[in-house]
């Protein structure tokens, strides 16, 4: 019924019939389907929720058992052959399900994920021996994921790479057959298309007969050559995809074509638009970056000033961590870059002043790894209480030394917390859910959380703390903010904790406190100078120093802190460069930017009086009528959003430029 005929068919279906209960319950899924598909065909599946598309597929792949009726593979029959006889078709049809989350195993890592059908022993029957991990490394490239990928685990991907790796998957036994159940329509739009052009790619290149099951019926006329309709368990309307979309017979067909929904003229996207992420940024950023037209290039390591220069040119987006330093200089010689993102939560390493002067936004992450470091601070507190890295070093050396002295619970214990802002606050929560005793100090008034107790001064906590923490920002005022001083009023034989800045506490005071014994133990997660690149060498006063924890700026670094850093930063890249939102900026005024109009001109400002009204007079006397309008306001610097219906004129713009009040003048 499909447009095969049966002595060419790869599948030939018979009368198909699948009923699921009995009595008031009972469903009739499939009543008397038939149809057949032929090699190269690209059928597509369609009918609405509940029409039993998906009931079909499990009966072709041989997952269910029909009620009644028949379905050949190849000329072999599949209905009712024990799963034992079954691997001329586990090799040979593969099936890529709608949600890649639940069809992924999250204890595996992507290489076994991957590989898993190659170790079916039904399979390796048909296929004699494969090498896996040649396999899966050929499949990865066909499906345009990265080389580490293999030692990689299902949640450090996006949805649409989680979607490549089960696309890899299906194709790793070699298959004839693709069945594609719902495979894009849990995705995002913009990834929706990226991964059907993948799957179009792969289906022509391998040869392979496609198998789409799909609700969107403009999806299948894009995808298919030959479609059949399903309504209510019954096959009603089949033939060529182009035929059954231009001309349908049936009145279900009718209803369903009918309610495709017309293109719309929309704004335009940002398309080439390049963006540069450095230092390792997590491919949930890079993915969403690219599934949303960007350009994007990556470099694993943090660019000193004169590389960064070189590096920009052509640049709109930027995106960074720590290391990567964006001077006025910086700024400067790009005169093309628009947004920075820091992938991370503080910006200090970024000239903000001249970055708003150059009219360029600047976005962080100030949520997205606080949970990561508090675990980690947590996890230190009572590392240095129990002495843990002393007990691991003799270990580790061939000693056995069993002693409980100078190792202590934390319960009970008094944590002082310098710095009560989004990590402070939530340290602050679960530390006392230990059994801490909490005070902490700020110079911004906060609220206290649980029973947590505000202490009036920073020598008011040191005098009372067992354990002190510090979690404050970047600005350039708190450089050496921790120091002698500072050392010296603590309580003896307490524990110090750093995982704000490093520029903050001066370590050689730091060393000379725990050589004397006055502090017993210290964490320390970051350095005023760090290495560029991972595997440098880390020189430091500290190294070396008993029960003293070092690591290497990784308090925010878990996979799923990193992701979520990821896919929120370059999300607020992409919003700005596409609609010029700039909530939670940094340095700019926050402006929703929701699109009212075809086109939009954002205007960025500074902040003195009249500009809204010269701006409004320049359109006005071009002619340019004004659907949708946001001013906000910050400091010194205005933005204002406009949406207009036509394409603004060069002399509207040029108009706005020459306004003496003006920063920056862009259009999207």
């Amino acid at each position: 019924m499909s447009g095969a005929e049966a002595s060419d068919a790869l599948f030939d279906v018979r009368g198909l019939r699948r009923v699921y209960g009995g009595g008031a319950r009972r469903v009739v899924a499939l009543d008397e389907v038939s149809l057949q598909v032929g090699r190269g065909q690209r059928l597509g599946i369609v009918g609405e929720s509940g029409s039993g598309k998906s009931t079909l597929i499990r009966l072709m792949a041989g997952l269910d058992t029909p009620t009644a009726g028949e379905v050949r593979f190849d000329g072999r029959v599949v209905t009712g052959v024990p799963e034992r006889e079954l691997g001329f078709l586990r090799s040979r049809v593969q099936i890529v399900f709608q949600d890649p989350r639940a069809s992924l195993n999250p204890r595996m890592n992507v290489g076994d994920i991957i590989a898993e059908p190659l170790r079916a022993r039904s399979v390796r029957r048909e296929l004699g021996g494969v090498d896996a991990r040649a396999r899966v490394a050929e499949l990865l490239d066909a499906v345009g994921l990265p080389a580490d990928a293999p030692g990689r685990y299902p949640h450090e991907f996006s949805g649409g790479q989680r979607q490549r790796i089960a696309i890899a998957r299906a194709l790793a036994p070699g298959p004839d057959v693709l069945i594609a159940d719902e495979a894009v329509s849990a995705l995002d739009v913009s990834v929706r298309a990226q991964v059907l052009n993948l799957l179009m790619d792969l289906v022509a290149e391998l040869d392979l007969t496609l198998v789409f099951v799909s609700h969107d019926l403009a999806v299948v006329r894009h995808v298919c050559t030959d479609a059949v309709v399903l309504q209510a368990g019954r096959l009603v309307e089949a033939g060529p995809a182009a035929s059954v979309f231009a001309a349908p017979q049936h009145p279900y067909t009718r209803a369903l074509v009918g309610a495709i929904p017309p293109v719309r003229r929309a704004g335009p996207r940002i398309r080439a638009v390049k963006a540069l992420l450095l230092e390792n940024i997590h491919p949930s950023g890079v993915d969403l970056l690219t599934e949303r037209g960007f350009e994007v290039e990556t470099v694993g390591s943090a660019l000193a000033e004169d590389d960064l220069i070189a590096a920009l040119d052509g640049v709109a987006l930027l995106g960074i961590r720590s290391n990567t330093h964006v001077t006025p200089r910086v700024l400067e010689h790009a005169p093309d870059l628009r947004a920075i993102g820091a992938f991370c939560i503080g910006t200090n390493q970024i000239a903000l002043d001249a970055a708003t002067a150059a009219g360029v936004a600047v976005f962080n992450a100030p949520y997205s790894n606080t949970r990561s470091v508090v675990e980690l601070a947590i996890a230190e507190i009572i590392g240095m209480a129990r002495h843990l890295t002393d007990h691991n070093a003799r270990m580790h050396a061939g000693e056995w030394v069993k002693s409980a002295i100078g190792s202590h619970e934390v319960r009970g214990r008094t944590l002082g917390i310098v710095g009560y802002g989004n990590i402070g606050s939530q340290l602050s929560v679960v530390a006392e859910s230990l059994g801490m005793r909490v005070l902490f100090h700020d110079v911004v008034d906060r609220l206290a959380l649980g029973n947590a107790v505000r202490c009036g001064s920073l020598a008011e906590l040191l005098a009372e703390a067992e354990t002190i923490s510090l979690h404050v920002d970047g600005r350039p005022t708190n450089r050496g903010f921790f120091g002698e001083r500072e050392f010296a009023m603590m309580r003896p034989r307490s524990l110090f904790l750093n995982l704000s800045r490093g520029f903050v506490v001066d370590t050689a005071a730091l060393k000379r406190h725990l050589d004397s014994g006055h502090l017993a133990g210290a964490a320390v997660d970051v350095f005023e100078t760090e290495p560029r690149r991972n595997g440098h060498t880390f020189e430091h006063v500290l190294r070396g120093t008993p029960n003293v924890i070092l690591t290497p700026h990784v308090a925010g670094s878990t996979q799923e802190a990193q992701e979520n850093i990821g896919s929120f930063v370059a999300g607020k890249l992409s919003d700005f460069a596409e609609n010029g939102s700039t909530v939670l900026s940094v340095n700019l005024p926050g402006v929703p930017a929701p699109r009212a109009g075809a086109h939009r001109i954002r205007h960025l400002h500074r902040n003195v009086p009249g500009v809204l009204a010269t701006i409004n007079t320049i359109l006005a006397e071009h002619g340019t009528n004004i659907e949708h309008q946001t001013l906000a306001t910050r400091g010194d610097v205005g933005y204002v959003v406009l949406d207009i219906a036509d394409t603004p004129s060069d002399a509207v713009l040029a108009a706005l430029r020459a306004m003496p009040a003006t920063v920056r003048v862009d259009v999207s």
